[in-house]
């Protein structure tokens, strides 16, 4: 699965119904919100497009801003750009997967596919038997597609941890402010546009689609366990913002027929308690 190239996430179209369909629907008129079954994974599509959007197709200036705000691009036309990008975004198969760890998964342990989930009870938790309000093995099973936004989710936001479980950008705090246009049936491309900022308000050099300082799981994990090891702003591109990559997680993927603990409906890949596990140090 590509998430660039293939269906994966839902959308609602204006006449209220909802279909999966390719990233590049975003400028499908008919196309007004995401349909997704969690709150926090519905604000990770916005940010997901955002980030796409600003790293592969940000306005060279406020003229052409405009441009686009008032003249979306075709599908086709936005899935050309989207393909430039499409190599960091595999989440199955060889290479680099999206949001993943690089590195050998010699000597990690294994951990149930619900700890994927922000809102999951940690294992301090788990062991002080103190999970009241959200109850261990309440997701057991995932499907690809909820199993990447929830990874993309945990990775955006993520909260502390313990040690070898890094923060989120936003220091643990998941807290985003998004613009949004005053009428509530808006398009989704005009939700989504207005949160991208052009170049010349923005100056940043030009991205290197293929460089680990904009996506890291491209390259090695760069460890932040020893004094001098630290990355700062200056070590990476101005776009890293939108990718970075503080948890250590590898999904495996089980094919088979399960019901998704999310969406409720029948998958054929899926994340399970005993096959589709999270990695990290």
């Amino acid at each position: 699965m590509n998430l660039v190239k293939d269906p994966w996430l839902s959308f609602r179209l204006r006449d209220g119904s909802e279909a999966t369909l390719p990233m590049s629907a975003i400028c499908n008129p008919n196309v007004v919100d995401f349909a997704l079954p969690r709150a926090d994974f519905q604000g990770a599509a916005y940010q997901f497009a955002i980030g796409l959007l600003q790293t592969v197709f940000a306005p060279a200036d406020r003229f052409e801003w405009k441009e686009h705000y008032l003249s979306p691009p075709s599908p086709d036309e936005l899935q050309q750009e989207f393909d430039k990008a499409a190599h960091a975004f595999n989440v199955t198969g060889d290479g680099p997967l999206f949001m993943q760890d690089f590195d050998s998964l010699e000597g990690v342990r294994e951990a149930p596919v619900s700890g994927l989930l922000i809102d999951a009870p940690g294992g301090n938790t788990l062991k002080l038997n103190t999970d009241h309000f959200v109850k261990r093995e309440h997701c057991e099973v995932m499907s690809l597609e909820m199993a990447n936004i929830s990874l993309f989710t945990l990775q955006i936001n993520a909260p502390s941890g313990g040690q070898g479980h890094r923060t989120g950008l936003r220091g643990g705090g998941p807290i985003t402010t998004l613009v949004m246009p005053q009428e509530r049936e808006a398009s989704l491309w005009h939700k989504l546009w207005l949160n991208v900022i052009n170049r010349s308000h923005w100056n940043y050099p030009e991205p290197d689609l293929q460089g680990t300082d904009l996506f890291p799981w491209l390259g090695s994990t760069k460890i932040s366990d020893k004094p001098g090891a630290e990355i700062y702003q200056s070590d990476v591109h101005a776009l890293h913002m939108y990718w970075a990559m503080p948890r250590r997680i590898r999904l495996v993927v089980e094919d088979s027929e399960r019901q998704c603990s999310i969406s409720g409906g029948g998958v054929q890949a899926n994340s399970s308690s005993d096959s589709n596990k999270k990695f990290w140090q």
